[in-house]
């Protein structure tokens, strides 16, 4: 694992689905970045995807004259989608306003992509210890024999599994 740098890391503009809510339209990526991708990427493999993604393969048939023009409506309402999801916990079209096929957050992951909002300053190093909390990390995520910890984990959720099978 790197080091934590306080400074944008080179790169493109990363992906509008994941893109964090605080910075979606600039090119400045920061660590803390990928922290917060990190939950809306669980929140695809949750629901197979994300409710956005309809909007932006929607977007990627455009002609490329109309793209420059509906890319901050894009944008936008990405945000929106997102901001709401955090604020009520179900994803709700702002279109439609109405919740769509039930989607309701896992409360674990709601509080870290919640917290990823509340972290004021995006240069300072993360505290990592409450992202790990609030998925479920214990007292030993940092030390020497929490890798131990998590192979007896992973053990056994695999057994169990196999068990079923």
């Amino acid at each position: 694992a790197r080091m934590f740098h306080a400074e944008p890391v080179d790169g493109d503009y990363g992906n509008i689905e994941l893109a964090p809510l605080s910075r979606a339209e600039t090119c400045d990526q920061y660590p803390l970045d990928d922290i917060e991708a990190l939950g809306w990427l669980l929140l695809y493999l949750m629901w197979a995807g994300l409710p956005w993604n309809d909007w932006v393969e929607e977007f990627s048939m455009l002609k490329p004259a109309l793209k420059r023009v509906k890319h901050e409506d894009l944008l936008t309402r990405i945000r929106d989608a997102k901001v709401n999801l955090l604020q009520e916990g179900v994803f709700v079209d702002p279109g439609a306003g109405h919740p769509q096929h039930g989607r309701q957050c896992p409360p674990h992951l709601l509080d870290y992509l919640r917290l990823c909002q509340f972290v004021d300053n995006p240069k300072r190093r993360p505290a990592y210890e409450s992202f790990a909390h609030c998925l479920g990390g214990g007292d030993s995520w940092n030390t020497p024999d929490g890798e131990e910890q998590d192979g007896r984990e992973l053990e056994s959720l695999l057994r169990a599994f196999f068990a079923k099978q």
